[in-house]
């Protein structure tokens, strides 16, 4: 969960390992629509960063994906290329005008 722009916002992933979040405003939970065929092996990192919420997901390649909120999802892209490589699920975190994740690195 993280706080953005006086709500707050929640992602998670499901059994099926489909990827599902929503946002906390004026007093109830609004659905916000993932992008189809996102798809996660363990629960995801989410954090607020410059007025929107960014999440960090490993995903069934086993790479490190990210996206940001601003009306809609942005296309999961990979971070660091095929570099970053989870062992599990990743965490982070917004520190004086940077945004931080945290894993631990799988062994190939």
């Amino acid at each position: 969960m993280a706080p953005n722009n006086g709500g707050l916002w929640r992602v998670a992933r499901g059994q099926n390992s489909e990827i599902y979040n929503s946002l906390w405003f004026n007093s109830s939970w609004l659905r916000a629509e993932t992008p189809a065929g996102w798809r996660s092996t363990h629960g995801l990192g989410l954090a607020a960063h410059e007025g929107k919420p960014w999440t960090f997901l490993r995903g069934e390649d086993r790479l490190l994906h990210t996206a940001s909120y601003l009306g809609q999802w942005s296309n999961a892209t990979l971070v660091s290329g095929q570099a970053a490589k989870p062992m599990d699920e990743p965490t982070a975190a917004s520190h004086k005008y940077k945004l931080y994740v945290m894993y631990r690195a799988a062994r190939d």
